[in-house]
C-alpha cells in the first residue's frame, strides 16, 4: 500500500468515526474502505496510533508553552523585584534625607532663637538709650 493510499484510508476511518459518533464495527469500516476486515482493522489501528502520536505531540507542545510562559513569568517577577528593591532603596534614602533635613532645622532653632533674642535685646537697649523707655 502506498503512503497516499494509507492517508486516504486514515481520512476515511476518521470521517466514518466522526460522522457515526459511536463505536463502529470492523465490517462497517471495511465497507467504507472497500477492503477486507483485516485491512480495515489495520487502518483503524494505524489511525489510532496517529491520533495518539498527535495527542502526545500536542501535550509536549502544551508543556513547552507552559514552561516558556513560566520562565517568562519568573523573569517578569525577578525584574519587578529588582525595580521594587531599587525603588525601596530610593524611598529609604529619601526618607533618611528628609529626616536629616528636619533634624538640621530642629538643631538650628536654638541658635535662631538666640539670634532673635539678641536682636530683641539690642533693640531694647537702643530704645532705652533713645527715650529712656522702660521695656
Amino acid at each position: 500500500m502506498t503512503e497516499e493510499e494509507a492517508r486516504r484510508q486514515e481520512a476515511v476511518v476518521e470521517a466514518v468515526l466522526f460522522t457515526m459518533g459511536r463505536s463502529v464495527e470492523t465490517r462497517e469500516l471495511a465497507a467504507a474502505l472497500e477492503c477486507e476486515d483485516a485491512e480495515a482493522e489495520a487502518a483503524a489501528e494505524q489511525t489510532r496510533k496517529e491520533a495518539e502520536a498527535q495527542k502526545e505531540a500536542a501535550a509536549k507542545e502544551a508543556e513547552q508553552i507552559r514552561t516558556d510562559a513560566q520562565k517568562e513569568a519568573d523573569h517578569i517577577v525577578h525584574t519587578a523585584k529588582l525595580q521594587a528593591d531599587r525603588l525601596g532603596r530610593e524611598a529609604a534614602d529619601l526618607y533618611v534625607r528628609k529626616v536629616r533635613e528636619a533634624d538640621d532645622h530642629w538643631n538650628k532653632i536654638p541658635g535662631d532663637l538666640e539670634q532673635v533674642y539678641d536682636q530683641h535685646q539690642g533693640l531694647r537697649e537702643m530704645l532705652k538709650m533713645i527715650g529712656n523707655v522702660n521695656v
